[in-house]
């Protein structure tokens, strides 16, 4: 995952989805994100973003990056995560604090997952329907969750076209 970071580097960052989908290319854990990190410090990123890795070797670390330089934070390190979870939003621990926005949404994400994980409920589920939805609102005020909408035109059962549907128009059926 990857975010925009405004505290690192007083530059407009543009390029961190391009980075991802080299990083994605060409990494396969998280000592290989680190090592293209390495090989892009001298000639620079067009990118200030925190990006998030894992890998199928049980790695997850954090990596706060700047144009020249970056900040590893290792989510398997008791030192630096010692709940075994590290929160980032669009702020960077490693950056100057009056810069950017994000630290707001950073302190609310992290007494949010904080909450989960002392209440045992800390899971993907809980992460989506419970942060991702309320770090922006009020404890008391989620976002509200986009209302469910059916396939016009297309049974449940079957998912065939029903005949006297055309792209949620209604027709008419012929008599025969």
């Amino acid at each position: 995952m990857n975010s925009a970071s405004y505290n690192l580097d007083d530059v407009d960052t543009v390029a961190e989805g391009a980075f991802m989908k080299v990083a994605l290319q060409s990494c396969r854990t998280v000592a290989d994100f680190q090592a293209l990190l390495e090989a892009t410090n001298e000639a620079g990123r067009s990118t200030t973003a925190n990006f998030g890795v894992i890998d199928a070797h049980g790695g997850a670390a954090y990596f706060e990056t700047g144009v020249h330089e970056f900040k590893r934070f290792d989510a398997t390190d008791p030192a630096v995560a010692p709940q075994g979870w590290i929160v980032r939003t669009n702020y960077s621990e490693g950056g100057d604090a009056r810069l950017g926005s994000g630290l707001i949404r950073f302190e609310r994400a992290r007494s949010l997952v904080g909450g989960l994980a002392a209440a045992g409920r800390l899971t993907a589920a809980t992460l989506l329907a419970e942060v991702a939805r309320r770090h922006r609102q009020r404890a008391d005020r989620p976002v509200p969750r986009p209302a469910r909408r059916r396939r016009v035109g297309v049974h449940r059962r079957q998912h065939q076209p029903r005949p006297h549907r055309l792209h949620g128009a209604v027709r008419r059926r012929q008599a025969g």
